[in-house]
C-alpha cells in the first residue's frame, strides 16, 4: 500500500531522512518509532506529498507520488496530526465535512456518511454544532479522525495524535482508535514516541535512529530481541512509564542475543 525506495530528505547539507527502503502491506497497521528529530514526522510528511524527498521514491496504493497524482493520492490518504489542526473558525460538522464539500458529495451522502463516522468515533452527535473552542481535547481529536476518514481512504496517517492528551483521556481513544482500525480495515501509520503506544497498536514497529531504520519486526523483538545498543536504550529511557508485564533483559546484557 505504501512503498518508498531510497528515499532521503536532507535540509542543504544537513540530513533528515534516509536512505530508506520501507514496504508496508494493505490492512496493516505499523507504528514508527524514535527519539525526537530521528525523521518519524518527515517520513509521514513525504508520504502524503507535503514536502519532496531529495531523492528516491514513493508509492501509494500502486501510484507513483508526483505532482499530477499528488491530488488523486491525497484523497486516497487521511492525515491526522498531534494537534488535530482544526479550523478554529468553523464547527465540528463543517470541519469533518468539508473535504466532501469540496469534492461535490451531495448533502445526503454527507449525513449519512457523518453519521457513519459519528458511531465509529463515539462523537457525541450534539456536539457537531460547537466550535473546536467549544470542544474537550479528546473531542477535538476525534473530529479530526472524522476529517481523516471521511473521504473513506485507503491510507491512514497518524503523528503522534495522542501526544498532548492527559492519560485518561488518552487511555480511552486508545481503545477507540484499536477498534476502528479494526472495523475500517485501514492501512495506518502511526507515528509516536511512546512505546506503549506502540505494544497497542502495531501489527509491525519501525524503528528510526537518525532518519535510518534500526530495526524493524514484532513488537517482542525490540524488547527481547534487541537489533543494537541504541535500540535496548530505546526500550530503557521509558522503563519507568511501560510495563510489559514481565522484566526487560538485565542492563549490560548482549543486545543481539
Amino acid at each position: 500500500m505504501l512503498k518508498l525506495e531510497g528515499v532521503t530528505k536532507s535540509y542543504g547539507t544537513t540530513p533528515a531522512l534516509g536512505p530508506l527502503d520501507l514496504a508496508l502491506a494493505a490492512g496493516s497497521t505499523t507504528v514508527v518509532l524514535g527519539p525526537s528529530g530521528c525523521g518519524k514526522s518527515t517520513l509521514l510528511r513525504i508520504a502524503l506529498g507535503l514536502i519532496e524527498p531529495t531523492s528516491g521514491k514513493v508509492h501509494v496504493g500502486g501510484i507513483a507520488l508526483s505532482p499530477t497524482q499528488l491530488p488523486l493520492i491525497r484523497r486516497r490518504t487521511g492525515y491526522v496530526t498531534q494537534d488535530g489542526g482544526l479550523f478554529p473558525h468553523l464547527t465540528a460538522r463543517a470541519n469533518t465535512t468539508i473535504m466532501a464539500r469540496q469534492a461535490g458529495w451531495s448533502d445526503t451522502r454527507i449525513a449519512d456518511r457523518l453519521h457513519e463516522l459519528s458511531a465509529l468515533t463515539s462523537f457525541p452527535t450534539p456536539a457537531l454544532g460547537r466550535f473546536p473552542g467549544e470542544l474537550s481535547g479528546g473531542q477535538r481529536q476525534r473530529v479530526a479522525l472524522m476529517r481523516a476518514l471521511m473521504l473513506d481512504p485507503d491510507l491512514l496517517l497518524l503523528d503522534e495524535p495522542l501526544g498532548a492528551l492527559d492519560p485518561l483521556i488518552r487511555y480511552d481513544l486508545q481503545e477507540d482508535l484499536s477498534n476502528i482500525f479494526a472495523d475500517a480495515e485501514k492501512t495506518v501509520v502511526f507515528v509516536t514516541h511512546d512505546l506503549t503506544e506502540a505494544a497497542h497498536f502495531a501489527d509491525e514497529v519501525v524503528l528510526l535512529e537518525n532518519g535510518t531504520i534500526a530495526q524493524r519486526g514484532p513488537f517482542s523483538d525490540l524488547l527481547y530481541k534487541p537489533a543494537s545498543e541504541f535500540v535496548s536504550r530505546f526500550v530503557r529511557a521509558q522503563r519507568l512509564t511501560f510495563d510489559t508485564g514481565t522484566d526487560l533483559p538485565p542492563r549490560g546484557s548482549d543486545a543481539n542475543s
